[in-house]
Order: structure tokens, then C-alpha cells, then sequence
């Protein structure tokens, strides 16, 4: 079984990877953690590509000391479309994603319906 779990480093995210960490281990999965640099923001590319090593560094970290192996995917693209294509290329059977935190706006909301309903395979939202 892959698991495939997104991040942008916010308290949501870590909370669905810490989810993702204990579902590894019970099911003997394995686990791949993308962070994905929105090509259509206006931040800067280089700190955000910087700011998604750093995440994916401090996780795997974080996994060695749960005791779980785990991928890390740096990629660039629009998040909801992104997550998707990398589930499909590595045979995900399930993409686990934080829940949006309340009065974020519409765009992590977005975010969850676009995944749920483009993903071919299940879609975890962990609050």
C-alpha cells in the first residue's frame, strides 16, 4: 500500500502527518510526503522552493523517529492538480491531506473538493 500525503507545513498538515506516520506503521505501507511549490504564486520561487526543502528535511527527520521509511517529492505546479498526478505516478492507494483551518478562505477548501474529486484512489482529510 503507498500513502501519499501532502504538506505546506501549516499545524493542519502536521497533524495529517502524524496521522499518516501511525497508518504507515499499522499497515506496513509505505509513505511518500510531497510539498508542492505553487508555480502561480507570487512569492518568491527560490525561498519557496527553500521553505518546501526545509518542511521535507524536518519530516523526514520526524519519520526516522517514528520508525517510518519515507519519500520525500519536491515539485512544482498548482497544488490540487500536482498532488493528484503524483498520487497516479507513484500507484498511491490513498492521499492523505490536512483539514482547511477555520476562516482560511475558500482556497484550502477548494483545495480538498478539486483532490477528492479528480483523485482515483481514497482521499483522507484528517482535522
Amino acid at each position: 500500500m503507498n500513502i501519499l500525503v501532502g504538506t505546506d507545513g501549516r499545524s493542519a498538515a502536521e497533524v495529517a502527518t502524524d496521522y499518516s506516520f501511525r497508518l504507515t506503521k499499522a499497515l506496513g505501507a509505505t509513505m511518500y510526503i510531497i510539498y508542492v511549490v505553487d508555480k502561480n504564486s507570487k512569492d518568491d520561487k527560490e525561498k519557496r522552493i527553500k521553505t518546501g526543502m526545509r518542511i521535507l528535511g524536518r519530516l523526514k527527520i520526524k519519520a526516522a523517529e517514528n520508525d517510518v521509511e519515507v519519500t520525500t517529492l519536491l515539485e512544482a505546479g498548482r497544488p490540487q492538480e500536482t498532488l493528484v498526478e503524483a498520487a497516479e505516478r507513484i500507484g498511491a492507494d490513498m492521499i492523505v491531506i490536512g483539514s482547511s483551518e477555520p476562516g482560511k478562505g475558500k482556497s484550502k477548501k477548494s483545495l480538498q473538493n478539486i483532490i477528492k474529486s479528480k483523485a482515483n484512489c481514497t482521499v483522507v482529510v484528517v482535522r
